[in-house]
């Protein structure tokens, strides 16, 4: 569970899976014969867990990032 890269791979995996099955609601409705717009609206809630998947992953991406830059510098533990 301490495997950063574990952690960002699944968080990859989740907003990809997300973002294919919100695309492949949308598409379902419009090629029923919904209007785009209406669609959309149908779909808003499954579109705002895309983005939140998103800022989700970017955090941990960061957070990653900065937990590398100061165990390089030797910051762990509060030292």
């Amino acid at each position: 569970m301490l495997d950063s890269e574990f952690h960002l791979n699944a968080f990859k995996f989740r907003e990809r899976d997300i973002l294919t099955s919100a695309a492949k609601r949308l598409k379902r409705h419009i090629d029923s014969g919904m209007d785009s717009f209406d669609a959309f609206n149908v779909c808003q809630q499954h579109l705002v867990q895309v983005g939140f998947a998103y800022i989700e992953r970017i955090i941990l991406e960061q957070f990653v990032l900065q937990s590398r830059s100061h165990e390089r510098y030797g910051l762990q533990n509060g030292t």
